[in-house]
């Protein structure tokens, strides 16, 4: 929920084209929490 909390409160306050950098800070924590976490191992 922090994640999406986040890009909407970066949305809110660097509009729709403005936001690129905390999209992009928020996919990467995602990607790595995924290799730490990973739901399929075996893919």
């Amino acid at each position: 929920a922090d994640w999406i909390t986040e890009v909407v409160d970066g949305l809110a306050q660097n509009g729709e084209d403005g936001n690129a950098s905390v999209e992009q800070n928020v996919k990467t924590q995602v990607e790595a929490m995924c290799q730490q976490f990973p739901m399929y191992p075996d893919l």
